[in-house]
């Protein structure tokens, strides 16, 4: 090769790595001027959970763009292990839907039923949102049993995520986790690359990509990998952790209250039920369409049939939202209008709860 040629062809080199410098140190720079986040060191959505003895949990006075955890790793401002006197103390558990991810801060729906009941009942109701991304009901019944029962709530309500039975390993029964190893490096610019590129292209494009990432999932395992019908042993298997944690709850002298998992699909589906429904099962390609809506209902079917089954109140929140799609900021995910819904679906309901509990003799059902 020429000299000439190989002296411009790293010329180039080095201007696409300055230039791509410079970009990482505008990320940063954002970082810091609208988080307040640290220049230096990893600053990623992982920042949010940590894995150790007390198992995988969203981690205490962690701090990512909008999201601002307590001591205890809960939405919210800060509050004390001891219940106060004269406050009944309610308690959310469940993964991203529950934790909030599109919703303003502060607009989740759990902190939304705090302003609901505190209209309703001022200085009487302590809501605290102890929902983590990725949790599922084992990883909800070893927190509740190591940890969330010493805030001594009185009500905990439990909002499911069926889809993570339909992942390739189904959630298990666990203990403490592995710490994970802390990066030594990880780009910003990579991050805010992808999501700008998310807002700039179509939505036609987006779902032909995500269905190419199905078709090449599906091709790597062989067409016998793919469920044709809901799993059985999945949907038994959700039942089984569901019981286990009614059991967790309640012996930790808590009442439980049990919710559906709504999603804004539809019948027949539209044409955005459908991207969304692709944009889904992304994360879920052991699952088809029709495998993941149905999957859906079966599992809500179940946590109905438990709560009779067990003298349990529940709460139908995907009857009750109706399939609004400006409830949803994707599949499942609340907007701030659907996040309100839901509080005011639960303000009702924990009133409900309580009060008539209050007013029953000891061994009666409200």
């Amino acid at each position: 090769m020429p000299r000439g040629l190989v002296r411009r062809a790293f010329r180039f080199a080095a201007l696409g790595i300055l230039f791509l410098g410079v970009l990482e140190i505008c990320a940063r720079v954002d970082d810091l001027v609208r988080w307040d986040a640290p220049f230096w060191g990893d600053y990623s959505n992982d920042q949010l959970t940590v894995n150790d003895s007390l198992g995988r949990r969203c981690r205490p006075h962690a701090q990512f763009e909008k999201w601002r955890l307590n001591g205890f790793g809960f939405r919210g401002p800060e509050v004390s292990e001891q219940k106060p006197t004269g406050i009944i103390r309610i308690m959310t558990v469940g993964a991203s839907e529950t934790f909030g991810l599109y919703e303003p801060a502060g607009q989740e729906f759990p902190a939304q039923l705090q302003d609901v009941l505190d209209q309703r009942h001022p200085a009487q109701f302590q809501v605290l949102n102890a929902a983590c991304m990725g949790m599922s009901p084992p990883r909800i019944d070893y927190q509740m049993k190591t940890r969330l029962h010493n805030l001594a709530p009185d009500v905990v309500l439990f909002y499911p995520s069926p889809q993570f039975y339909l992942d390739e390993d189904a959630p298990r029964l666990t203990g403490g986790d592995v710490a994970s190893p802390v990066p030594h490096f990880a780009s910003r610019l990579r991050r805010k690359a992808k999501i700008a590129l998310k807002s700039f292209l179509p939505g036609w494009l987006q779902t032909w990509f995500r269905q190419l990432d199905i078709r090449r999932e599906v091709r790597r395992h062989g067409p016998d990998w793919v469920w044709t019908q809901s799993p059985a042993d999945r949907v038994a298997l959700f039942q089984e952790h569901l019981t286990n944690l009614l059991t967790t709850i309640q012996a930790s002298g808590a009442r439980a209250l049990l919710l559906t998992h709504a999603n804004r699909f539809g019948d027949p589906l539209s044409d955005a039920d459908r991207e969304q429904l692709v944009a889904l099962r992304v994360f879920y390609p052991k699952a088809t369409d029709a495998v993941i809506l149905d999957f859906e209902r079966t599992v809500n079917r179940v946590v109905m049939d438990t709560a009779i089954a067990r003298g349990v109140p529940a709460v139908d929140v995907d009857r009750a939202l109706g399939k609004n799609p400006q409830l949803f900021a994707d599949f499942s995910h609340f907007t701030e209008k659907g996040a309100a819904a839901v509080a005011r679906l639960l303000g009702d309901e924990v009133e409900r709860l309580v009060f008539a509990t209050a007013t029953t003799p000891q061994g009666a059902r409200p």
